[in-house]
């Protein structure tokens, strides 16, 4: 997948950062997968027991400084 599941934890509100907002005419929390999509995508990769998924970059970093 291209947009990571989640930053923190499975369960995180939809949020933009400080450090990097949603683009222009994006949704708010554009950087994740959102949390009522999200749910159900967790508990199947739970039940599974899936370990690991691997996700695409999100083209900007938190400790990434902007000028």
């Amino acid at each position: 997948m291209h947009h990571p599941l989640f930053l923190d934890n499975a369960e995180e509100a939809d949020i933009d950062f400080d450090w990097d907002s949603s683009p222009p005419n994006q949704p708010y929390g554009y950087w994740t997968i959102p949390l009522e999509r999200r749910t159900p995508v967790v508990k199947l990769l739970r039940e599974a027991n899936v370990q690991t998924v691997f996700a695409g970059h999100r083209g900007i970093n938190p400790d990434t400084v902007r000028s």
